[in-house]
Parts: C-alpha cells; structure tokens; sequence
C-alpha cells in the first residue's frame, strides 16, 4: 500500500515563498559564496516567534523568525535564505535546520533564525 503525498492537500497552509541559494564556498576570513545562478523557490510558512534554540554546535541562542518548508529536500544552516519583505534582516543568517519525518519518510524542514 503507498501513502499519498499529503503536501498538496495542504498547499494553503505554506502561502509564503522562501528563496534558497546553496552555500558554494568559505574564504578563511568567513565571506561566503553562493550559487546565486540557481536560487530555489519553495512554498513555506514563515513566522515571528521568539524562542530559545541550540544552534548545530550546541550553542544556546534566541530565535525570532522560524520557516516550515514544503519541501524534503535538504537544506543547511550555511545557506543563504530570502525571506518575505516583512521580514527585516530578510536574509537572516539559519542557526539551526530541522528535518521532520514520520513512518512513511521525510516530509518537512523547519528552518531557525
């Protein structure tokens, strides 16, 4: 028996749409590259929610911005994200990247800044 994919059937719960360019490289004084000639769009929902978060090294820090996205394709906290013009820094930096899943495999990612 195959389980549907239910992400279409909730479409109208991701009405925000997040630009992600891969992270390409690092210079030794940390200035970042991305593939800027192959943005990705996807389907989120994006929100302000004030929270305490461990970063992917452990670190404690405050989040205020979390992204659902509609998507199992993997994401990392080295990439560079456009969030809605509501947003402000809209290219925030991602302290953490969690992906979700259940019994029939991968589903969503929640993004943290």
């Amino acid at each position: 028996m195959t389980t549907p994919n239910i992400l279409p059937y909730l479409a109208d719960m991701f009405p925000d749409t997040v630009i992600i360019e891969s992270f390409v490289s690092e210079t030794d004084k940390g200035v970042r590259t991305y593939d800027t000639a192959n943005p990705r769009s996807y389907a989120a929902f994006v929100y302000g929610k004030i929270r305490m978060i461990r970063t992917m090294d452990g670190q404690e820090k405050i989040s205020n911005v979390t992204v659902v996205l509609a998507t199992t394709e993997t994401v990392t906290t080295k990439d560079r994200y456009t969030l809605p013009t509501r947003f402000q820094p809209n290219q925030p930096i991602a302290l953490n990247v969690h992906f979700h899943t259940d019994e029939n495999g991968a589903h969503h990612s929640t993004i943290y800044f």
